[in-house]
């Protein structure tokens, strides 16, 4: 939410802490994180790769049921699926704070 709001060039107060963002803020943009990230192959039968500029501090693999399947606090490159079923899943890659959410196919 911080990066949203710093990216609009928002200033938020919040009451109970008195923080307040601005744009000044040393929070890295969303685009600036993840316009590097390509997660290939996609679809895949075995492993996807994440390749990019910046390290990938963690992620989460859920299938479509919701079911956390995989996660990982490592910094990685290299995800294995070859121990789960053929469908889609959603990938959550974590980069310097910042989240973003990838739909991926095994087959």
């Amino acid at each position: 939410m911080r990066t949203i709001i710093a990216a609009l060039g928002l200033t938020l107060t919040t009451a109970a802490f008195g923080q307040e963002i601005s744009e000044s803020d040393s929070i890295p943009a969303y685009d600036e994180v993840f316009n590097a990230v390509k997660v290939i192959p996609n679809p895949t039968s075995e492993i996807l790769l994440v390749r990019n500029g910046e390290d990938v501090t963690s992620y989460q693999l859920f299938n479509m049921s919701g079911q956390k399947v995989q996660e990982s606090k490592s910094n990685t490159q290299v995800i294995s699926l070859i121990d789960e079923e053929p469908g889609f899943y959603l990938l959550i890659l974590e980069i310097k704070g910042i989240f973003k959410t990838y739909r991926v196919q095994k087959y």
